[in-house]
């Protein structure tokens, strides 16, 4: 099965986020099960360097897949036309639908937290660190629905 330039990338990115997204959650329990649970310098750094990481291995995956496609792109670009646009335009709409959940899961998780337990950093779940934890997962998980929902457009079409 011969893949899209398009494809690729969509695994690539796919790849790269579950990568991540692993690394963060097992530092994310580390970093709970830890006498300062509520640390938010370490939670801080650890978003900093999920972020960085993930810019890092889309540009050199994307490099290697351009050098390794470039005989499929004789104008130096990636073909993209209106089927492309499309399946962009309704897998995004899906991970803004999961964005939008995420955010007001993460918005009820503060206001719960602060109506139910006054003294907010008794745990890490009920801690404002756990507010982040829950908006990272929230963009991890959207940017994943949108490239599943792009793969499966290409796979059995729009």
């Amino acid at each position: 099965m011969e893949l899209s330039f398009q494809e690729k990338s969509i695994f690539g990115t796919l790849l790269g986020l579950l990568l991540v997204a692993i690394y963060f959650f097992v530092n994310v329990a580390e970093i709970a099960g830890s006498p300062v649970a509520t640390d938010a310098g370490a939670l801080m750094g650890l978003c900093i360097v999920v972020v960085l990481a993930s810019i890092v291995f889309q540009v050199a995956y994307h490099v290697i897949i351009a050098i390794l496609d470039r005989r499929d792109m004789p104008d130096g670009k990636p073909p993209f036309d209106e089927r492309d646009a499309r399946i962009d335009s309704r897998a995004s709409k899906l991970a803004y639908l999961v964005l939008s959940i995420g955010a007001v899961v993460a918005l009820g998780h503060l206001v719960v937290g602060d109506a139910v337990v006054p003294e907010r950093a008794a745990s890490f779940a009920q801690s404002n660190s756990m507010t982040a934890v829950i908006l990272m997962a929230t963009l991890l998980l959207a940017e994943m629905v949108k490239c599943v929902t792009q793969l499966w457009y290409y796979r059995h079409g729009i």
